[in-house]
């Protein structure tokens, strides 16, 4: 995923998390707001691995979404993943998220 669509700054992260419009299930949690353009940021908590562990698990979902080629969806989101992520294998892994991702798609239509 290139850095033009990745959240950075800690103030983009709080803007996306105030909206609190958000879906779930027991992998991740996806925060999301209506944009210009696709972005994307992922967090790991400390407590759930160290520095390695987490850097791992954020690139498995950076190439989750790349794979998934969200980039023309005109919204911000941060995805912030739960304890059981880090526990399964990365099949389950990108099952788990393609169907989030398409809870997304679905309720997002239903909006417009």
């Amino acid at each position: 995923m290139k850095k033009q669509y990745r959240l950075r700054k800690n103030w983009e992260f709080d803007l996306v998390l105030k909206n609190k419009k958000f879906i779930a299930n027991k992998y991740v949690i996806v925060y999301y707001k209506k944009a210009s353009a696709f972005k994307v940021g992922i967090t790991v908590p400390k407590k759930f691995a160290n520095s390695v562990g987490r850097n791992y698990h954020k690139r498995q979902m950076k190439a989750i979404v790349h794979k998934m080629n969200l980039y023309n969806y005109p919204y911000e989101m941060v995805i912030i993943i739960r304890k059981n992520f880090i526990n399964c294998n990365f099949l389950t892994k990108v099952i788990e998220i393609e169907k989030i991702f398409t809870q997304f798609k679905q309720q997002n239509e239903k909006i417009k």
